[in-house]
């Protein structure tokens, strides 16, 4: 039950967040963006979890725990965006899967967590600090990976990172299927 799901965000929570230091530094060496092109992801993802937030929740009440797996694997498109799109165009597609990977994980995980757990508010916030440590380690550990592959290979290296945690996020989300 519940000591299974922290347990399955703490390690979603390592390979989802190895990217993030990864993210602007494609943005600049890879693609080239500009201020306005970064603007404009955030935009297409911001508007595409309003519209469709309103209209998931049936689908997570019903759902849950395929919603908590649709949820994490949809994270694992953008990384996947970032290492086989030949242009920012790409990762503007990607984005529009940011709604339905934002509206499942701003519902599902607290809505598990108030359903099965004895004791809500410590759950919430052993949840919480979980996921603290593990973005904590996962971008730190993204940080130093790529510094010590970028010595080696260069910035190409990237793309190849994105890859490695497209699949990890995979089959971290896969987990969520055995709740």
């Amino acid at each position: 039950g519940l000591e299974k799901f922290l347990a399955y965000n703490f390690v979603y929570m390592l390979a989802w967040s190895f990217a993030w230091p990864l993210f602007p530094l494609a943005q600049i060496y890879i693609f080239k963006m500009t201020t306005a092109q970064v603007a404009i992801i955030n935009v297409i993802a911001t508007s595409s979890t309003v519209v469709v937030q309103r209209f998931i929740g049936g689908f997570i009440a019903r759902r849950l725990k395929l919603s908590m797996f649709i949820g994490r694997l949809t994270n694992t498109f953008f990384a996947l965006a970032y290492a086989l799109s030949p242009n920012v165009y790409g990762i503007y597609v990607s984005q529009l899967l940011a709604g339905l990977a934002n509206s499942i994980n701003n519902v599902a995980y607290f809505s598990y967590l108030v359903d099965t757990a004895e004791d809500r508010r410590a759950a919430i916030g052993t949840y919480s600090v979980l996921m603290g440590v593990g973005a904590l380690i996962g971008g730190e550990a993204g940080g130093i990976t790529y510094e010590v592959l970028e010595r080696a290979y260069g910035v190409g290296v990237l793309r190849p990172m994105f890859l490695y945690v497209a699949i990890a996020r995979a089959a971290a989300a896969s987990l969520f299927l055995t709740l």
